[in-house]
């Protein structure tokens, strides 16, 4: 069962930042994948998709660390 009087809101924002932090690594990737001369346009159209995925994502973490500073 979870403590809530253990929940530490420093913890919980750094971990959430850690996460952002690999979402944009991984979009990152994925914008590299794109930029290289023999990319067909399903495989970008593909890459788009897998990179509005991921930012959506880091969009949710974003909105949960906002909520911890409320």
């Amino acid at each position: 069962m979870i403590n809530l009087d253990e929940f530490e809101p420093i913890k919980a924002r750094s971990g959430l930042f850690a996460l952002i932090t690999a979402g944009l690594e991984d979009a990152h990737e994925l914008a590299v994948q794109g930029q290289r001369t023999k990319v067909d346009r399903s495989e970008v159209l593909k890459i788009l998709e897998r990179i509005v995925d991921q930012t959506n994502q880091i969009e949710i973490l974003l909105m949960a660390i906002g909520a911890l500073e409320e």
